[in-house]
């Protein structure tokens, strides 16, 4: 389990605590991906403001970001000087036994928050997605490529996810973007399938709509469950408590699979916008468009994973886990994981706001 942190609450705060005023279960929840992303935009900030390890240890003129274990022998990929105590399960370190410390926390310095990048992954509330799934019945080896999806129900511009197709394999694991042709028939944006293998059978088209907390929305709030008000998961406590926006995919076919990375050459990632969809990107430390990704990343984001996915129930994940090597990092998010879904490499870290 991670070790809790929390915001300082002066000393009226703690004596409402110890009164009973306040019950101090109910104000601590699973870190949220704002919260997330604020960190890693502190991280940010520190780096580019840095020029030596005066004020920040993991300065660096390369990796110059947050380190952690994350190379499945108990260090740093990118700084060999950093080390963890095992936890005696694999290559898991301990929480906190970095050392030197300070190599492992958002600022470099003692007083960060530390383990955001590597050792395990780390769920993150306040993201979601309600995805269905449908089948794939023809697929026409065309400029655009055309599939068959009956009722598929969906509007051009909308992402969908491909996978299991037997035959037309070169359209498997893939994110793209529609056009809608009628309530049967979609085409996929950019893909030219003229020369692809011919469809046989089989194929699930994935479409999801993802969701936000609403700014009114207290995240100690939210329940675990898919059927109430309060649910963080299902159309009921989304429909109270969320808002939809649009993330930012790969969808230009080849270079549209799950895996990619933060970062692509000197192209812009955050956006500077103070209100509208990409304010909320860059508010949850995603990139603004697909241009901010591609395979290979930057070491302005440490080249740290962007895995996209849609999966219905999404529980977004962050940090990598300890066998990750450079695509683990405060960057890192894995769009992969769902509610339902239990891995030995996942924890949380618990968080509050100050009480007022």
């Amino acid at each position: 389990c991670l070790t809790p942190y929390s915001f300082i609450m002066k000393n009226f705060h703690r004596e409402l605590l110890s009164n009973g005023a306040i019950n101090p279960i109910s104000i601590f929840f699973v870190k949220s991906q704002y919260m997330h992303a604020a960190l890693a935009i502190l991280s940010m900030a520190h780096a580019q403001a840095l020029t030596t390890v005066t004020y920040s240890a993991w300065y660096d003129t390369t990796y110059n970001y947050p380190k952690g274990c994350n190379n499945d022998a108990l260090k740093d990929e990118d700084d060999a000087s950093v080390t963890f105590t095992g936890d005696g399960y694999l290559n898991c370190g301990k929480t906190g036994s970095g050392t030197p410390f300070a190599k492992t926390t958002h600022n470099g310095q003692d007083c960060g928050v530390a383990d955001l990048n590597g050792l395990m992954y780390e769920i993150n509330i306040g993201v979601t997605c309600i995805a269905t799934s449908k089948s794939i019945t023809s697929i026409t080896k065309t400029n655009p490529c055309r599939l068959t999806i009956a009722g598929h129900g969906r509007s051009t511009g909308d992402y969908v996810d491909i996978s299991a197709i037997v035959g037309t394999t070169q359209l498997n694991d893939k994110i793209y973007k529609i056009t809608v042709v009628d309530e049967n028939n979609i085409t996929l944006d950019g893909v030219d399938s003229s020369a692809f293998g011919t469809y046989v059978s089989g194929g699930t088209a994935i479409f999801g709509v993802f969701y936000r907390a609403k700014a009114s929305a207290g995240m100690e709030d939210f329940t675990s469950g898919e059927s109430g008000a309060a649910d963080h998961w299902g159309s009921v406590g989304v429909a109270a408590m969320m808002e939809s926006f649009v993330p930012a995919f790969k969808t230009a076919y080849p270079n549209n699979g799950y895996a990619q990375r933060m970062g692509s050459g000197s192209n812009q990632v955050l956006s500077e916008a103070l209100s509208g969809n990409d304010f909320i990107l860059t508010n949850m430390g995603f990139p603004k468009n697909a241009a901010g990704i591609d395979t290979t990343g930057t070491n302005l984001f440490g080249k740290d994973y962007f895995y996209q996915k849609i999966v219905d129930n999404l529980c977004l994940l962050s940090g990598g886990y300890w066998s990750d090597g450079a695509a683990a990092g405060v960057w890192n998010s894995y769009w992969a994981g769902s509610r339902t879904n239990s891995s030995h490499n996942v924890g949380f870290r618990c968080a509050c706001y100050p009480v007022h």
